[in-house]
């Protein structure tokens, strides 16, 4: 019924109009039956333009990014550039096998952290054939999220994580920057002091060990953590050269860190290691390491101070009083002086025997 009222009025129209423009409802109809008997395909509505059918077609957002992955293995993955942090995480665990599976990942590409794993690859300029630095933490370490947890148990320990914490913020592009206070100030000194003081008040009474020996160099925990991610592939490696040290020591956190303690003991003053360290902190380091050689000191200070205590005398007691001064040179001043006094006493008896004999 409705197809033949449809063709009466268009018979209609036509004789009515006698050539005249069809109706515009009318006119789409027939254009549409026109391209279907042509087989030619529909345009795209203007509505749907950038969606469903946008999706389909073949764009810049559905190429694929090959890069390369190094880690304790070097692989190569390809990934959509529309991906986000989360799911190249999850690619390349896959790419690294089962040892790579259920331990923390960071990912760094360019010198900037990928960080949070929900953002885009994109907004840290990831391009093709860039070099990503997988870094895996050691087997049992939680992501931070994780040993904090998901929500605070009392209000001092929301306050505790408030104070060392909101102090920075990671910016889209993966830079850590320094959040702003309410007031629009940075606040660096009193974030610091804050920071620096729960660190302190945390350590107590526990050993540094590792890299956080780097603390008493006057490193702060963000280097720190910095050295350990970058250098964190080379103690890997020599986990896997000498597997069998520090085997009586069950607490595998320890134990990554009495593996650091080996590893920087083997680095050399032109190391990689060593170079990236500042010129006051490698000597601060250099110092505190090598504490007790530079306070023991060698035979040649033994000497020294020998011949200074024996030929100077009582006043080179100043100089055992000095920090400074080699523990042998001052076993060697005391002893200079000592072997005086002798010298004197016996010099002194004799001559009191000859006088008494004449």
């Amino acid at each position: 019924m409705l197809g033949g009222g449809l063709n009466t009025s268009l018979r209609s129209n036509n004789n009515n109009n006698n050539g005249d423009s069809l109706s515009p409802t009318i006119a789409d109809m027939t254009n549409l039956k026109a391209i279907d008997e042509d087989d030619d395909l529909l345009p795209l509505p203007k509505e749907d333009e950038g969606g469903l059918f946008h999706s389909l077609l073949p764009g810049d957002h559905q190429r694929k990014l090959q890069l390369r992955i190094k880690s304790f293995q070097d692989v190569t993955v390809q990934v959509p550039s529309d991906s986000n942090v989360s799911q190249l995480k999850e690619l390349i665990r896959t790419s690294l096998g089962t040892e790579a599976q259920d331990r923390y990942l960071r990912l760094i590409c360019k010198g900037r952290l990928l960080h949070p794993d929900d953002a885009p690859i994109s907004e840290f300029k990831v391009h093709n054939n860039d070099v990503v630095h997988a870094v895996l933490a050691a087997p049992g370490v939680r992501a931070p999220t994780e040993r904090r947890g998901t929500t605070t148990t009392t209000a001092n320990s929301s306050s505790t994580n408030t104070r060392r914490r909101g102090g920075t913020i990671v910016g889209p592009g993966g830079r850590v920057t320094r959040a702003p206070s309410n007031n629009g100030d940075s606040q660096w000194g009193s974030d610091d002091s804050n920071n620096s003081s729960d660190e302190e008040d945390l350590e107590q009474g526990r050993e540094r060990l590792g890299f956080d020996r780097l603390r008493t160099s006057g490193l702060r925990r963000q280097e720190i953590t910095a050295i350990r991610m970058y250098f964190g592939r080379h103690v890997d490696r020599h986990i896997q050269l000498n597997p069998n040290d520090h085997d009586g020591e069950s607490d595998l956190r320890r134990r990554r860190l009495l593996y650091e303690e080996d590893w920087m003991s083997l680095q050399g003053p032109t190391s990689e290691f060593r170079l990236n360290l500042s010129n006051n902190t490698l000597l601060r380091f250099a110092s505190v390491e090598t504490n007790w050689r530079t306070s023991l000191g060698t035979d040649r200070d033994f000497m020294w101070g020998f011949l200074l205590g024996f030929f100077v005398g009582l006043i080179m007691l100043v100089w055992v009083w000095m920090p400074t001064v080699p523990h042998k040179q001052k076993i060697g001043i005391l002893t200079g002086i000592s072997f005086q006094l002798a010298m004197s006493v016996l010099r002194q008896e004799n001559e009191d025997e000859f006088a008494d004999g004449e």
